[in-house]
């Protein structure tokens, strides 16, 4: 539950008014799907931006150990050897890679909201 796995997110139950709606639980990250939002006729939650946060990190942690060529592709792109990489305690969407030469570059992904439009949140879909 403390979210050092690569692959799993955990997840805290949601209580409403005492009742347990969602168990605390763990998602594996390694089996993805595509749900139709519009087959769905009521939203019993959504996740708040620190938890896409979250869930955007591990996805992308689970993505790296995937591409092993990732390390080479970032070499070519700097044009230094990558010495080593770290990711910030405070905001895992930053990452610091040190380069051959000693100099370091930060990296920042930038999360984003939906756009607007037909397939984006409304106040009406959130509880």
């Amino acid at each position: 539950m403390s979210g050092h796995v690569v692959g799993y997110l955990p997840v805290p139950a949601l209580i409403v008014s005492g009742a347990t709606l969602i168990p605390e639980a763990v998602v594996d990250l390694n089996y993805r799907t595509t749900l139709d939002r519009l087959a769905y006729a009521q939203r019993l939650s959504c996740i708040s931006e620190p938890a896409r946060d979250r869930l955007r990190y591990a996805l992308a942690r689970l993505d790296v150990l995937r591409a092993p060529t990732l390390e080479s592709q970032l070499s070519d792109a700097v044009g230094q050897r990558v010495v080593k990489a770290r990711v910030h305690k405070k905001n895992p969407l930053m990452v610091q890679l040190t380069l051959e030469d000693g100099s370091v570059l930060e990296l920042l992904k930038t999360p984003g909201s939906p756009r607007p439009g037909p397939t984006s949140r409304t106040r009406r879909s959130v509880p």
